[in-house]
């Protein structure tokens, strides 16, 4: 079984037993006896609680009262079932159950196995490939909550099954698997191919594969062996069950990459003395969580108000500052002034509905079926707001696991887990020392670019704040496109100044070479550093300040860029370049 607790989960597997319960009569320990009779036993338990019964001698009792289901007010037996009513409702806590011999057959649906709390999933033992009339096969229900994948294995004889659990940002394999005694060596290279192909497709997972392989009468059982460790081994998991049966033996095996250590525990039912019940716990690492932070909600500000606010300021001062780096302190100050005065401040959490609910929709959500309908048609006509909704859900939750590796170095907090990116993206942009620097291409002459010929004026920097794309967030600064925009009556003769200025002195403003840096992961494990590569976002005046001066550098260098520069130049100077030369006949 597996309990799952938030990101806690307790497993415990291969809970069949070969004998039949004397009188129906299940002995737990440490159970308090409630109450007993011929045909019902009730006992009340402190500890993680299951109540079942052995399925195969469930079987074993059908075969004599033509009753196959294990559900009991669902049961046509009159006599030899046990009472699960009130128990029953202690089996529901746990949100994984793992089943080998079922005993199952396609007659038997899944609704008489386990009601529709679980979703089922099965491989009966097939009587044409198996030769055999009863017996065998595997089984996982997981309960519906629960982000489930059915992972499909090319057809074979091998009683397994697999499916992919979504845990966090983690996935897990999850595999059940039941081979017969005096299983063959082609057998087990069937299910070890199986056991490849979900190494091979699923590289960022975890797996766990837990069942009854029957090692001890496998034939030959040496090869047998060797084959089946050493091929777990390559795809990174090791044998971890420690629990011996009375035989010595180890029929019940669990193969894993997870790391964690299986534990003999009380049996739910009587213990089959060559499967002793295992448990153990797996721990998964919730992802980080951004700090909550208090935002301005800048589509809602007054910017009417703010226009006014920045006309009226006495910009006096911040011309008279020397340097630039000055001068876009007390812009920034002000602004900051502005900001705090008629922009309001919201706190962002993550909201139960998509934002294009209206409030008289999530009055009704409870009408599910209706509201989708209405949702979907929404969607058709502004998929924007569906974008939008798909990135305020990844904000609140990062991609990035809770615990980074890089060059021998882990991190486990969020400050740790920066400054191990920070490292690693130095060390991949370190600077080149002047000394190893040659040129490509060299000219016969030299032509020099004084910044002071570049001229910002007043219309160019008015022209461009009312071009920018107001869906556009904010860089370091904080201010995004929108405020920008709809400021730009307040702010554009003095952001001329500064760039201006800026030109002038031939200084960008050091806050301008500030920026944020987004990990974006590539491929290979997530856990990874040297998996990601860097993105910048930079403030809005310092990609603004760019645009303004782009067009005149590019204007000033195009006669010194050498014609196998083909690399970040724009597309008409490359169309150009590629050109051939006219010939003339």
């Amino acid at each position: 079984m597996i309990l799952c607790t938030d990101n806690l989960y307790f497993l415990c597997f291969n809970i069949t037993a070969t004998n039949t319960l004397s009188n129906n009569k299940c002995q737990f320990a440490q159970g308090e006896l409630i109450s007993s009779s011929n045909d019902t036993t009730l006992y009340r338990y402190a500890l993680p609680k299951i109540v079942t019964k052995n399925f195969r001698s469930i079987r074993e009792e059908e075969e004599s009262d033509k009753s196959h289901r294990l559900l009991p007010e669902c049961s046509r037996s009159t006599h030899k079932t046990v009472n699960f009513s009130k128990p029953r409702q202690l089996v529901y806590n746990y949100d994984i159950i793992c089943i080998t011999e079922t005993w199952l057959q396609p007659a038997i649906h899944d609704g008489e196995v386990l009601d529709p709390t679980y979703n089922i999933y099965r491989r009966d033992r097939n009587q044409a490939t198996s030769g055999c009339q009863r017996g065998g096969g595997v089984l996982i229900a997981t309960k519906r909550h629960i982000q489930v994948e059915s992972i499909q294995i090319k057809e074979n004889n091998i009683e397994e099954l697999f499916i992919k659990i979504k845990i966090n940002n983690d996935n897990l394999i999850l595999g059940c698997v039941y081979i017969p005694p005096h299983t063959t060596y082609e057998a087990y290279h069937t299910h070890l191919s199986a056991i490849s192909f979900l190494s091979d497709s699923f590289q960022n997972a975890s797996l766990l594969v837990l069942g009854d392989f029957n090692m001890a009468s496998s034939s030959p059982r040496n090869e047998c062996t060797r084959l089946l460790y050493d091929s777990y081994s390559t795809s990174g998991c090791k044998q971890c069950n420690r629990v011996f049966n009375e035989q010595g033996n180890l029929l019940d095996l669990c193969f894993s990459n997870t790391g964690t250590i299986p534990y003999g525990t009380v049996a739910l039912v009587p213990e089959d003395k060559y499967h002793p019940a295992l448990a153990f716990q797996l721990n998964f690492q919730p992802s980080l969580t951004p700090v909550g932070i208090p935002n301005y909600a800048f589509k809602k500000a007054d910017y009417a108000s703010l226009n006014v606010f920045f006309m009226r300021t006495n910009w006096t001062d911040l011309y008279q500052q020397k340097s630039v780096d000055e001068k876009l302190r007390w812009l920034y100050n002000i602004i900051q002034e502005g900001v705090t005065q008629f922009v309001p401040v919201y706190f962002s959490k993550p909201s139960r509905f998509p934002p294009w609910f209206s409030r008289e929709l999530t009055e009704k959500i409870i009408l599910k079926k209706a509201a989708h309908t209405q949702v979907e048609g929404s969607l058709k006509d502004d998929t924007k707001a569906f974008w939008n909704y798909i990135k305020d859900k990844k904000r609140g939750n990062s991609d990035i696991p809770a615990s980074m590796v890089w060059d021998n170095q882990s991190a486990s907090s969020g400050v740790e887990i920066s400054n191990l990116f920070a490292q690693f993206f130095k060390s991949i942009y370190a600077p080149v020392s002047d000394d190893s620097v040659t040129l490509a291409h060299s000219h016969p002459y030299t032509q020099s670019v004084n910044l002071n010929d570049f001229e910002v004026t007043f219309d160019n920097v008015f022209k461009q704040l009312n071009s920018v794309d107001p869906s556009k967030g904010a860089g370091l600064d904080g201010l995004p496109n929108a405020f920008l925009k709809n400021c730009a009556n307040g702010l554009c003769e003095t952001l001329t100044h500064i760039f201006q200025s800026s030109l002038q002195c031939g200084v960008f403003p050091t806050d301008w070479k500030l920026s944020y840096i987004s990990p974006i992961h590539k491929e290979g494990p997530k856990k990874t550093v040297t998996n990601y590569r860097p993105i910048c976002i930079q403030s809005a005046l310092a990609k603004l300040f760019e645009k303004l001066i782009l067009p005149k550098l590019s204007a000033a260098f195009d006669p010194i860029i050498t014609t196998r520069q083909h690399s970040f130049i724009s597309s008409v100077q490359r169309q150009l370049t590629f050109s051939p030369t006219p010939t003339i006949y």
